[in-house]
């Protein structure tokens, strides 16, 4: 028997909230409304529109963890490893915000508002990374277990600190790993022989953990076999 639209609905919530769909939806707007609002409201046109490009690079991890679990559920292999590939290849961009922050100019006539635009996008940055990691972390859990899970999660950190590395300093892009891997490659052991380069790496990795473990993520294997549409 079908479902009355209302329990159908009411499934559909439950499903997007689970996976933090209407809190990094919120997250996103509220950079967005800061970017544009804000200076309207000074009599400014919004600057910096490079944020807006990096906010929706940072939505395609999000939205291929997403097709990782959809495949998964649909048993179609090779469509997980192609989600996976992309989340993977991705991810970078979404801590990549926080270093967005390096173009926060002090002699700014309206600091706060800078500082709040930068710190808006930071964030939404990092929700959709932990949400993101949180669904690729049931789905491993799911089928690994409570170790492959969390070997999955440190290795996308780690691989996310050298992405931001690589982007912010090399200014190399994500889909670059696939038109010039030699580059990317060559960068990424350049980084690894860098004081400052890992320095920076393992704390964009670090960051990624930290923020994870304290918004629940630690949570995301025990919760593998939880209730699916």
């Amino acid at each position: 028997m079908k479902e009355p639209p209302v329990n159908e609905l009411r499934s559909v919530a439950r499903w997007l909230h689970q996976r933090s769909t209407f809190s990094v939806t919120a997250a996103s707007c509220l950079a967005l409304a800061v970017f544009v609002v804000g200076p309207l409201l000074l009599g400014q046109l919004p600057t910096q529109r490079f944020l807006v490009w990096n906010l929706a690079l940072a939505w395609i991890p999000y939205v291929a963890a997403l097709g990782v679990e959809v495949f998964d559920r649909a048993r179609r292999p090779l469509g997980v490893l192609a989600a996976a590939a992309m989340w993977l290849l991705f991810l970078p961009n979404a801590p990549y915000l926080v270093s967005d922050l390096t173009h926060l100019h002090r002699a700014s006539p309206t600091p706060w508002l800078e500082l709040a635009r930068f710190v808006a996008f930071a964030w939404a940055g990092c929700l959709l990374a932990v949400a993101s990691l949180r669904i690729v972390h049931r789905v491993v859990a799911g089928h690994g277990g409570w170790l492959a899970g969390w070997a999955a999660v440190f290795g996308a950190a780690g691989v996310s600190g050298v992405g931001v590395v690589v982007g912010r300093f090399a200014r190399l892009n994500s889909w670059e790993a696939l038109t010039r891997p030699t580059a990317v490659a060559a960068e990424a052991v350049r980084v690894a022989g860098s004081r400052q380069g890992l320095a920076v790496a393992v704390f964009f990795s670090l960051l990624l953990l930290v923020v994870y473990a304290g918004l629940g993520g630690a949570g995301a294997s025990s919760r593998a076999g939880e209730s699916r549409l």
